[in-house]
């Protein structure tokens, strides 16, 4: 490529995936050359990017970086619009798997905005969520719940306790204590979660199909086997309908109802739609990516004991 030839931009790689970063010269150019439009343009490639959301996680971590570096020079690195970037950027970390990278993120995004907003703004509210859902997803459950609850302390103190970002924190909740073997608790939360969200999202949202994918996972490690499977290939279909055969979350859903059917006893079926599964997730999220490990080692284990957990 011509411009990485000049130095223009940075090709690098994480984990063999490509990954591409702006120069400064580059930025400062774009700066000069839209003058107060620069921002302009880069939300307008950030539309884009959401457009898609979660189709290309190399090409939205390369967007965002690009994206910051330009923001970080006309608005400042302490910009409200820039630490949303870097929030979005450290994201797309985690979507990749990448949260060793992550989380020094969040804890920085974290301390920036309460500095620079104040602990009760909206934005460290957020900032808050992001880093439990990032401990929570590295293990550290103990943690995770102490800034989830901080979280709904916050958005309390907002009068937000009906805030989609309260919901989110209660659904970590409920997942930390599904986590720790509490199911009773943690199927009565969710189902609280799910009826607050089908009420004011509606049947289709992708937080209200998480939460039903959440009381599906319940269902199925109590268990109930024939309603997991027909909560699993509800979100399935709704997933393929409107994200796509191939996104990520669709993915994940696709692993699910393969490893139900398995257990349920078809397991040629099951085999046949892990194999599919596993291609997908091999050439969009790469080999290392945790969805692919999971995805392969349950392929390897069909028939025993392996879990879409």
């Amino acid at each position: 490529m011509e411009l990485a030839s000049r130095s223009l931009i940075d090709m690098s790689s994480v984990n063999g995936e490509p990954t591409v970063g702006m120069h400064p010269v580059v930025a400062e150019t774009t700066r000069r050359q839209f003058g107060d439009q620069a921002i302009a343009v880069v939300a307008a490639a950030f539309e884009l990017v959401h457009m898609d959301e979660g189709r290309d996680l190399v090409m939205e971590e390369s967007a965002y970086g690009a994206g910051l570096e330009v923001q970080s020079i006309v608005l400042g690195d302490d910009h409200p619009d820039t630490l949303r970037t870097r929030h979005r950027l450290a994201f797309a970390l985690v979507r990749r798997g990448e949260l060793e990278r992550a989380h020094p993120e969040y804890v920085a995004i974290l301390e920036a905005r309460r500095r620079v907003l104040g602990e009760e703004d909206g934005d460290t509210v957020t900032a808050h969520r992001g880093l439990a859902w990032l401990l929570a997803e590295m293990g550290d459950h103990d943690s995770a719940e102490a800034e989830y609850r901080l979280a709904l302390r916050l958005h309390a103190k907002r009068n937000e306790q009906q805030h989609a970002g309260a919901m989110r924190a209660r659904q970590g909740l409920a997942w930390i204590s599904a986590q720790r073997g509490e199911l009773d608790r943690a199927r009565a939360e969710f189902g609280e979660v799910y009826e607050m969200r089908m009420r004011m999202l509606g049947s289709e949202h992708r937080d209200t199909l998480s939460t039903l994918l959440a009381l599906a996972w319940i269902a199925q490690r109590q268990g109930d086997l024939p309603e997991a499977a027909a909560l699993y290939e509800r979100i399935l279909h709704s997933r393929e309908h409107s994200l796509g055969s191939t996104h990520p979350d669709t993915l994940r859903a696709r692993h699910a109802t393969a490893w139900i059917a398995g257990r349920l006893g078809a397991r040629a079926e099951a085999e046949a739609r892990l194999r599919s599964v596993l291609g997908d997730q091999e050439r969009l999220l790469g080999d290392s990516h945790p969805d692919t490990v999971l995805t392969r080692r349950n392929l390897a284990e069909l028939g025993g004991v392996g879990s879409p957990d």
